[in-house]
């Protein structure tokens, strides 16, 4: 994206008070808001560089939104910041949830700093409503301010999307905002009428309904069960399927399914309609309807193939069923918890991420490949000692929280040293006072937490089986599918034909023949039925030879 005109240089210079680089822009002892010479200021920034960039657009804008000016004045100085804001905005919206261990680390050091950009401009947006609200056009007639509505709703929803994507709870009074503003338009009947973006944009239309439906199914798709960098990827397929959620006055439903109410007079999200009662109805409440959507979701499922990417589907073909099945789940009847947990209390020592269990699991060494052209399969050596894993693989102490029959909650004080992905393997240490490969098993890390920055809360989901590290590939296959890659098998291959693999991605196929090499002897297996699959590994069936 082209940030603006003269942002690599093109153009000419003008006259300015503008001071650059690493300065605001100035007019005196006061912050410059003349749109000729902001524009100047934001084209000298230097945008390579995120951190500093992004705190003085925050520091420029919060110092802007202090100063009176007329409303048609503050949406063109919000416009020219839509711009750069918009450039870093894009890089997280491509990227999806195509992440590895280094790019989530780099994209959530950048959440904070994007959040408080983007609460600057809806704050901006807002004061420019407010303006154009007290002002009367020259026939004493109000003009309504739609743009000025749209894009305070598009920078709060942005907000909250951030606040997912740390894990964190909606920041406070975000829904009371979202929730007036939508009402205010219903009730001067504007809610439906088309309304452009920014001022410079030709294709950016939509309406005050529109986007709020859009946050209020984002709200609804279990962000914190979400793998991190998911949640744009079923923002961007909203793009095309908001329309097929029907938003309308409360009414009673005989199947709760797809049904959610709103209440416009609260800071609150959507509420599955099993959960409220029907007693407290009333003139605020509306009905958020999505079985038409449910219905275009589970079309894709029944057509989903492997790798094929579907028409009408945007999400990323590895991980397009994974995510189909959680937003049917979460947009449709979201489920109960069945087993109570109970407290508990204690320590358990956790391994995140496939790489760093099978490192520990195998006693401390790495897999490593040597001298394998697969003519001295006779002499594959797969487990070889790491050169220095110092600081890469850590074991991480998590506390206790509850258990439950199928799984533990854990909590920390302080961000964990290792990146933690939902939707990720853990390992855990069942027995601290035995360290042995007999006493870890296999967990899924499915919800996440995060309340101010620091204290972490987790649901693990464990497999009650013994596990051990092994390397896998393919027989027969491309390049990379014939490199031993790592692997965790949970059950016991010298007793049962049947086990499962925790692996990467891309090596599953039905029927494949696959080789194992388990303490250095190659095993041959059969691939059978796909168990899960995430953005962070496959688990599936394999019956050995």
């Amino acid at each position: 994206m082209i940030i603006s005109r003269r942002i690599f240089g093109m153009g000419g210079s003008r006259n300015s008070t503008m001071s650059t680089q690493n300065q605001l822009p100035m007019r005196g002892k006061d912050i410059e808001i003349r749109p000729i010479y902001v524009e100047e200021w934001l084209d000298s920034l230097p945008y390579i560089d995120f951190h500093n960039t992004i705190k003085l657009l925050q520091q420029a804008l919060q110092a802007m939104n202090s100063m009176p000016m007329k409303s048609s004045q503050r949406m063109e100085i919000v416009t020219l910041f839509h711009r750069p804001y918009k450039y870093y905005l894009d890089t997280q919206i491509r990227t999806g949830a195509q992440h590895t261990m280094q790019t989530v680390e780099v994209m959530q050091d950048q959440l904070s700093g994007l959040k408080s950009v983007a609460v600057q401009l809806g704050r901006a947006s807002r004061l420019a409503m407010d303006e154009a609200l007290s002002h009367k056009s020259l026939w004493g007639q109000n003009k309504y301010p739609l743009q000025e509505i749209l894009m305070t709703m598009t920078y709060l929803s942005h907000a909250l999307i951030y606040s997912f994507l740390e894990y964190a709870p909606s920041p406070q009074k975000v829904w009371h905002e979202l929730n007036f503003l939508y009402q205010f338009a219903e009730n001067i009947h504007q809610h439906r009428t088309p309304v452009k973006l920014v001022a410079t944009s030709k294709k950016d239309v939509t309406s005050i309904e529109k986007r709020y439906k859009r946050i209020a199914l984002i709200a609804l798709a279990d962000p914190y069960h979400l793998p991190f960098g998911a949640i744009w990827e079923i923002y961007e397929q909203l793009h095309e399927w908001t329309d097929l959620a029907e938003l309308k006055p409360l009414q009673e439903v005989k199947n709760p399914e797809g049904h959610f109410v709103i209440n416009l007079a609260t800071d609150t999200s959507p509420l599955p309609y099993v959960k409220f009662n029907t007693a407290n109805s009333g003139e605020n409440y509306r009905l958020l309807d999505t079985n038409r959507l449910l219905g275009v979701i589970r079309k894709h499922i029944q057509n989903f193939k492997p790798g094929k990417k579907q028409e009408g589907l945007v999400f990323s073909p590895y991980y397009a069923d994974y995510l189909l099945r959680i937003i049917d789940k979460a947009w449709g009847m979201p489920p109960k918890r069945h087993s109570p947990r109970k407290p508990r209390n204690g320590q358990m020592k956790l391994m995140h991420g496939l790489n760093t269990m099978y490192y520990f699991l195998n006693g401390e060494h790495d897999l490593k490949i040597q001298d394998d052209d697969r003519q001295h399969e006779h002499d594959i050596r797969t487990f070889t000692t790491a050169i220095d894993t110092t600081g890469l693989y850590r074991k991480e102490y998590w506390n206790l929280a509850d258990t439950s029959s199928g799984g533990i909650a854990v909590t920390r004080d302080d961000k964990p040293k290792s990146v933690i992905r939902v939707g990720d393997i853990v390992g855990l240490n069942l027995d601290e006072k035995n360290g042995g490969p007999e006493f870890f098993r296999a967990g899924v890390l499915r919800w996440m937490l995060v309340r101010q920055s620091k204290v972490y809360k987790a649901g693990i989901q464990i497999f009650n089986q013994p596990v051990l590290p092994v390397g896998v590939r393919a027989s027969h296959g491309n390049q990379i599918e014939r490199e031993f890659r790592r692997a965790i098998l949970t059950g016991n291959p010298l007793k049962q034909k049947e086990i499962t693999v925790f692996t990467s991605k891309g090596l599953h196929l039905q029927d494949r023949i696959l080789e194992i090499n388990i303490n250095d002897k190659i095993f041959t297996g059969k691939v059978g039925d796909i168990i899960e699959s995430t953005t962070c590994f496959e688990l599936f069936n394999l019956e050995l030879q």
